[in-house]
């Protein structure tokens, strides 16, 4: 006999139905995606161009690298240290700007000299090469000068100008100890400073200069120094 309390099953229309399968395939598609996103960055490269202090960098090489080698910090030159190059190159390109604004209250200060207009131009242009040159200059000597840390030796890239490029290596087994360096009010405020790595014999020193968090830099390579001794 039929159950006359149960009601019967109502059928759901084809258009709920294909809205309900639409979200719910919707949900999946953003599920995956978020799970696509914090896998992404766990594995993307971390180094971001204005990296000054970088733990295990990925997406770097450098040349003779080892294939079981390891990258383990990357340093540069603190940022602040490049405040002083930015301010006078921001100023450079102001002082133009300021004669515009003296002529703007028919102030010329060409009228002693009568300067044709065209010759005004041509200086205009090789002025703004020259500071644009200053400042390109300062920041390639800033960027590509860094220091590779890794599980077997240390890499001081020291590059100026555009054509001077020297590349210093030693490996932990030369290294005898590791200080720092970290004097005066800027330096104890940014918390950087000098990184000395001394060596056996009559070999040069590594001084890595303005790096950021000096003492970490320290406790890594000592604990790399303790590792080599008990192998």
């Amino acid at each position: 006999m039929p159950d006359i309390f149960v009601a019967k099953h109502k059928e759901v229309p084809k258009d709920q139905k294909r809205k309900r399968n639409n979200l719910t395939h919707f949900k999946d598609f953003i599920k995956k995606l978020t799970e696509y996103t914090l896998t992404s960055q766990k594995t993307d490269s971390n180094l971001k161009i204005f990296s000054t202090f970088c733990i295990n960098p990925t997406g770097i090489s450098f040349e003779n690298k080892e294939e079981d080698e390891k990258i383990l910090l990357l340093l540069r030159r603190h940022i602040i240290t490049n405040f002083f190059w930015v301010l006078t190159t921001i100023v450079l390109l102001l002082i133009p700007l300021f004669f515009v604004l003296l002529n703007s209250y028919n102030i010329n200060p060409f009228s002693l000299i009568n300067l044709p207009i065209r010759f005004i131009s041509s200086f205009l242009i090789l002025y703004y090469l020259i500071v644009i040159t200053y400042a390109l200059i300062n920041f390639i000597n800033w960027y590509f000068n860094a220091c590779l840390i890794t599980d077997k030796r240390v890499i001081d890239i020291n590059f100026s100008g555009l054509v001077y490029k020297n590349v210093s290596t030693t490996k932990f087994d030369l290294l005898q100890d590791a200080s720092y360096n970290q004097t005066g009010f800027l330096r104890s405020l940014f918390n950087y400073g000098d990184v000395l790595l001394q060596t056996a014999g009559s070999l040069e020193n590594f001084d890595i200069q303005a790096v950021p968090h000096p003492d970490r830099v320290v406790h890594l390579v000592e604990g790399l120094l303790g590792r080599k001794g008990k192998t």
